[in-house]
């Protein structure tokens, strides 16, 4: 039986569409998870960043154990637009995906939300190597 994957996240730039199959599995799910969450709960659909990184070795991305997803969200409310997120929604997010994917013992997180430029934040997403 051939099986065709259908379910794609939204992408910023079009060379991650490939990228994607480069994730570990539950990296994989975890997207999938989150862009599931974000569509049902904020009728919207979430804007990745990152997934795949060859450029340093230190980074879970590396390994395709990580990935970035912009507070930009394509609303689906009335005209489609991009909007932020709002503060309780990335909270939300973070918390739920930390209850359902838990990073496993000591001070890392599945998600979590950080600074990355001046005035630019975004939620990371990592799992732990097996």
């Amino acid at each position: 039986m051939k099986v065709i994957n259908t379910v794609r996240p939204i992408v910023k730039h079009e060379e991650m569409v490939a990228e994607f199959d480069h994730l570990t599995p539950r990296m994989r799910m975890i997207v999938l998870f989150v862009d599931d969450f974000i569509y049902r709960r904020f009728n919207a659909r979430g804007i990745w960043t990152s997934f795949f990184r060859l450029d340093d070795k230190k980074s879970c991305h590396y390994y395709g154990r990580g990935c970035d997803l912009s507070d930009r969200i394509i609303s689906l409310n009335g005209s489609v637009g991009i909007r932020n997120m709002t503060k309780q929604e990335i909270n939300t997010l973070v918390s739920t995906v930390n209850k359902h994917f838990p990073y496993g013992k000591g001070k890392y997180k599945t998600a979590l939300h950080h600074k990355v430029a001046q005035s630019a934040y975004h939620t990371h997403l990592q799992v732990k190597a097996i």
